[in-house]
């Protein structure tokens, strides 16, 4: 999958978690030191959901199967957002946020 359709599955993920769930929602891609392995990190700010919402987990499970289908990893997490990070992250072209 192009580079531009993957970060805009990455952007509609974030706007359903976002509109569907009520809490803040991120991706920061990632890889391997050697550069071997990249994935998408889904942050969300919400444990309650991120631990035990079954709409989250079926969707987390469709998404899984889309991004496997066109070749490219997600991982979900629970995370604070700090600011620092996320500038950070955005310094280095690595952030998908809804704003």
């Amino acid at each position: 999958m192009k580079k531009s359709s993957e970060r805009a599955f990455v952007l509609k993920i974030i706007k359903t978690i976002e509109k569907v769930f009520g809490c803040i929602a991120y991706g920061v891609h990632d890889q391997t030191p050697s550069g071997s392995y990249k994935w998408w990190t889904i942050c969300i700010d919400n444990a309650k959901v991120y631990m035990s919402d079954n709409r989250f987990k079926s969707l987390i499970k469709a998404w899984h199967t889309e991004s496997k289908k066109n070749g490219y990893s997600l991982l979900f997490a629970y995370c604070n957002p700090s600011e620092e990070n996320l500038k950070e992250f955005a310094k280095h072209d690595r952030l998908i946020l809804n704003v």
